[in-house]
């Protein structure tokens, strides 16, 4: 719970911070910098305390682009068929396990990658 009300208070002041550094004239040099600089702490810190979201969404971003990459092969002397396809998504999930296990070796990813 505190935890949730420290993030709120974080997000309300760096959204209440742009506001304000964002009319220059209203602020003024000075305090544009300093509130700039306040706003960058602050943006850190939050990534830093939400990180596993941020890996997750790029997990997430990740697939979707290969699946994408898989898509415009379609017309190629590179189109995936279905048996092919479901053999990579087979690897793909065994490579997303394996990366985010603390007991897989880089050796298993880079031989994953290679089948892939």
């Amino acid at each position: 719970m505190i935890k949730q009300q420290t993030s709120w208070w974080v997000d309300t002041v760096l959204f209440i911070g742009f506001l304000v550094a964002f009319f220059l004239s209203f602020t003024g040099v000075e305090l544009h910098q300093w509130i700039g600089v306040i706003g960058g702490i602050l943006a850190a810190y939050h990534l830093l305390v939400h990180w596993e979201w941020v890996r997750a969404v790029g997990k997430r971003f990740s697939a979707k682009r290969q699946a994408l990459g898989t898509l415009k092969l379609e017309g190629t002397d590179q189109v995936v068929t279905a048996s092919q396809a479901g053999q990579l998504l087979t690897l793909w999930q065994a490579y997303q396990s394996l990366s985010n296990s603390d007991t897989s070796s880089q050796v298993e990813l880079e031989a994953l990658v290679k089948q892939i």
